[in-house]
C-alpha cells in the first residue's frame, strides 16, 4: 500500500546530485582514480569539505545578504539549484551518506533512532558510544579510508566530543581525527592538515543547526548564527594554501514547527497494534505487530489525514526513498510502516522524544526547505 494521499512523494537523486556523490567527486577531482567525479568539482591539488550543519538551500537563497562570502561562492558544476541530502533528512543519515558515498539503503543508518534488530534495541546514533561496534552497524569502508589507502591524506575536523563515537567511525572512519571546538581551533586545524598534499579533509561546523532546532530558522538568533557561519566559511578559505579547494555542503534544511500544528502520536487509535515508534518529529519509523503493516498504514493515513504521508516499508522502498538498491539488514531496520510530515506540521510524542518534540526548528522530510542543500566551491 502507498500512501493514501495524492501528492506524490520525490525521492532523492541518489547517484547524481545528491550527498552521496561529494566525497567521491572530491576524491575523483583529487585523482583517485577508483572514484567518479559525478557532481564535476573543479580540480585541486587539495580539498576541504565543509559540512554546515542545518542550512538548507532554500535558506541561503533567502538570506544572501547575510552571508556574502556563501552567496558569492560558485556552485559545483553539476549542483545549480542545490543537491539533495539523504531520506530521512537528518544528520547521523546524511553524514554517513556523504561519508560512505552510498545511499541509506546501503549504508543502513535509517533515521535519527530505528530499530537495530542486530542488538534487539533502538539505535540513537547521535548518542552513540561504543558499543553496538561501528562495524557492526556500518561494514563498508567509507570514501576517507579508502582515500588514504590511495595515498591522501585524510582528516577529520570537528568538536572533541564526536572523537570515536559510534557515527564518526561509521560514517566518517579514516586518516586522523582533529579535535576543535573553536571556530579559531578548526581554521587552524583544516589549515594544517592541507600541508600535506594531496589532502581531504572534512570540516564540521554545527552551531547553525542549533540555533534553528531550538529558536526557528525564522528567528534573530538564527539570523545571526547565519552570519557566523559565513564568517567562519570566508576565514577558513582564507587561512588555505594556493591550489586548495574548499567545498561547502550541508546535511538538510530546516522547517520552522509552531506549536499548533502539532500532532501528537500517544492516542489510543494510532498506538493499537505498533510496538514501538522511531524517527523524528518529522519522519516516524513505525514498529508493527507481525502482519500489521497494511492496517496500521491505512489507519495512520486516515488519522493523520493531510498531515502526513504514510507507506509500508515495501513501498517505501519501491519509490526509492532509500535508494536504489536496499540491503536486507538496511531493510531490517526501517519501519514497518513510515510515516512523514507535511507543510508545517511535527509528530511529536510525549513517550518517545519528548525533548525533541518540544523544538521548534525541525528536519527528515522531503519538503524542498528540507532537502535541498548546498554544494559550493572555491579554489584558493
Amino acid at each position: 500500500m502507498s500512501s493514501i494521499l495524492g501528492a506524490p512523494i520525490e525521492a532523492p537523486r541518489y547517484g547524481g546530485p545528491c550527498l552521496d556523490g561529494v566525497l567521491p567527486s572530491a576524491a575523483a577531482a583529487l585523482g583517485v582514480a577508483e572514484f567518479d567525479n559525478v557532481l564535476r568539482l573543479s580540480r585541486a591539488d587539495s580539498m576541504v569539505v565543509l559540512l554546515v550543519d542545518g542550512l538548507g538551500w532554500r535558506q541561503l537563497e533567502q538570506h544572501r545578504e547575510l552571508a556574502p562570502f556563501l552567496s558569492s561562492m560558485e556552485p559545483a558544476a553539476a549542483a545549480g539549484d542545490g543537491i539533495d541530502a539523504a531520506f530521512p533528512t537528518t544528520t547521523p543519515v546524511s553524514l554517513a551518506t556523504l561519508g560512505c558515498g552510498m545511499a541509506p539503503g546501503q549504508h543502513g543508518i535509517v533515521g535519527a533512532r530505528f530499530w537495530l534488530p542486530e542488538t534487539d534495541a533502538m539505535l540513537l546514533p547521535l548518542s552513540w558510544g561504543q558499543d553496538p561496534r561501528p562495524e557492526v552497524v556500518q561494514p563498508f569502508h567509507t570514501v576517507l579510508d579508502l582515500c588514504e589507502h590511495q595515498g591522501v591524506a585524510t582528516t577529520q575536523v570537528g568538536p572533541r566530543v564526536h572523537e570515536g563515537t559510534g557515527l564518526t567511525l561509521a560514517a566518517l572512519n579514516g586518516g586522523h581525527y582533529r579535535g576543535a571546538n573553536t571556530m579559531g581551533e578548526r581554521i587552524a586545524e583544516a589549515a594544517a592538515a592541507v600541508r600535506t598534499r594531496p589532502a581531504l579533509v572534512f570540516v564540521y561546523y554545527g552551531e547553525l543547526d542549533q540555533a534553528g532546532h531550538v529558536h526557528g530558522v525564522d528567528s534573530p538568533h538564527w539570523r545571526h548564527e547565519l552570519v557566523q557561519a559565513d564568517r567562519f566559511a570566508y576565514q577558513l578559505a582564507g587561512s588555505l594554501p594556493a591550489g586548495v579547494a574548499l567545498v561547502v555542503t550541508a546535511d538538510h534544511g530546516i522547517v520552522d514547527c509552531p506549536d499548533d500544528e502539532r500532532v501528537e502520536l500517544e492516542s489510543s487509535t494510532l498506538r493499537e497494534r505498533v510496538q514501538r515508534i522511531g524517527g523524528e518529529p518529522r519522519m516516524r519509523h513505525v514498529y508493527t505487530e507481525n502482519g500489521a503493516a497494511e492496517e496500521v498504514c491505512q489507519r495512520w493515513q486516515t488519522t493523520l489525514g493531510e498531515a502526513a504521508s504514510v507507506y509500508t516499508r515495501r513501498a517505501a522502498i519501491d519509490l526509492g526513498l532509500f535508494g536504489p538498491d536496499v540491503t536486507e539488514a538496511a531493510s531490517s531496520r526501517i519501519g514497518d510502516v513510515i510515516a512523514i510530515a507535511r507543510g508545517s506540521v511535527r509528530l511529536g510524542s510525549r513517550r518517545v522524544d519528548p525533548t525533541v518534540s518540544d523544538l521548534r526548528g525541525q528536519h527528515g522530510a522531503l519538503s524542498e526547505t528540507e532537502r535541498l542543500v548546498p554544494l559550493l566551491q572555491t579554489v584558493s
